[in-house]
């Protein structure tokens, strides 16, 4: 059986005269006796459907009559132009097929204008898309993907894909799960690090868009235990040049989405707005704005989002902080000559920590000491080290939080908003 021949979107007054199949679920069902309305939809539209009686067929009346919320529904007839109707058209059905019915009472409301919580929005996702304004984060993030690809291969990149089962920790840390893998006990990678940096010995410049896992026992709006990251590496390269690279990325996003009218209305205005260079603080520079502001911050200690919302100019919009103390960046980062400051930058939108990056060190005595200084056993990162000792060439890259950056784009206030199934502390299910 064919199901349906063109989506609800397109029915439009212009189509009036042709017969067509449509399928979608049932929004709505009013009978008025000699006339009955059906409100159908799926997810580019709703359309209304009107039985009218002597002009159509009475058991197709008589299944309109036995139809509820959410039901699954074909319906063969011909679209015809209305003044009645929202759109200016309408259906006049000559066929009803029932493909599936939806036991009642639904659980959860699916209509835009009510308010649901999120854990039950959570447990009842496929549900929850149904409205169009959560539908639409998920197409705005299809949309991100694809022009993140796009990006990157118009621009010599290679897309690699890296393990997620490995045997010792990236950063170093107590933040990794551990799984059992036959008769050894491995570790779920935290992110591509060390594998995007040995691949730019033969690629030289590669992004990864993958999933990885943290073990942190966070329980608030921007952390998840399983999130998406976009990683890239570039030999020779520095911090510089791959801030450039993010900014042009984040301008292409912006373009591609705004030209996506359909999508376009969905987005903060502060994204749609971004338009050129954008603002560059150094840490220092940071630091003092928020001591001048009441606030007990020192020079190598992180900041802290509760103390960038204070401050306006670090409380909205895009902007990058640079030039991180050492105590601030893991093992990998370069430090710069004669200081304790290193060649590093983090995107923020707003107070939220989207992107970290920078240049790394070439140098394997000087990430020795770095790891030794850290706490850590150089022996543990030999099969990384290894290749150190063998023409690493200077490079630097980032990783960015998708899901982040997503919740950033859309003004959402819950990183769980911005993952279809998330999961953090509490919830693995569905």
């Amino acid at each position: 059986m064919k199901y349906k021949s063109m989506d609800i979107g397109q029915v439009s007054p212009e189509a009036a005269g042709r017969k067509e199949r449509l399928a979608g679920w049932v929004d709505e069902v009013r009978d008025l006796g000699k006339i009955k309305f059906l409100l159908v939809r799926d997810r580019t539209g709703s359309v209304q459907v009107t039985w009218k009686k002597g002009s159509c067929e009475e058991s197709v009346g008589e299944v309109i009559g036995t139809l509820h919320q959410n039901d699954v529904v074909s319906v063969v007839g011909t679209i015809e132009r209305s003044t009645v109707s929202k759109r200016g058209v309408e259906v006049l059905p000559e066929q009803i097929h029932v493909l599936n019915r939806a036991k009642h009472p639904l659980p959860m409301d699916i209509a835009e204008d009510i308010s649901t919580g999120l854990d039950v929005r959570l447990d009842y996702r496929p549900m929850d898309l149904m409205r169009p304004s959560k539908r639409r984060i998920f197409e705005v993030f299809s949309e991100t993907v694809s022009a993140v690809r796009e990006f990157f291969h118009a621009r010599g990149f290679a897309e690699v894909v890296t393990p997620r089962i490995i045997s010792a920790a990236t950063e170093g840390g107590a933040n990794l799960f551990n799984v059992r893998y036959f008769d050894k006990t491995v570790n779920l990678a935290q992110s591509p690090q060390l594998y995007k940096e040995q691949l730019v010995m033969g690629l030289e410049k590669v992004f990864e868009l993958g999933t990885y896992f943290r073990a942190e026992p966070f329980d608030s709006t921007r952390h998840l235990n399983e999130f998406v990251s976009l990683d890239i590496e570039v030999a020779f390269a520095d911090c510089g040049d791959v801030m450039g690279i993010l900014q042009d990325m984040i301008l292409a996003i912006s373009s591609d989405i705004g030209r996506n009218g359909q999508l376009a209305d969905s987005l903060v205005p502060e994204f749609r707005k971004i338009s050129g260079p954008i603002p560059v603080y150094r840490y220092e520079e940071v630091v003092n704005v928020l001591k001048e502001h009441g606030m007990k911050v020192e020079f190598g200690s992180d900041l802290s989002s509760e103390d960038l919302k204070k401050v306006q100019q670090f409380s909205e919009g895009a902007y990058f902080i640079t030039d991180w103390p050492t105590s601030t960046k893991p093992f990998y980062i370069k430090q710069r000559d004669g200081g304790d400051v290193t060649d590093s930058f983090d995107f923020m939108w707003g107070p939220l920590e989207v992107c970290s990056g920078g240049s790394r060190e070439e140098d394997r005595g000087k990430i020795e000491k770095k790891l030794v200084a850290s706490g850590m056993n150089p022996a543990t990162f030999e099969e990384h080290l290894k290749f150190f000792t063998c023409g690493m060439p200077p490079h630097a890259g980032w990783g960015l939080g998708l899901n982040r950056l997503l919740m950033a784009m859309m003004g959402l206030s819950n990183i769980r908003e911005a993952v279809l199934y998330p999961r953090d502390r509490f919830r693995i299910t569905p």
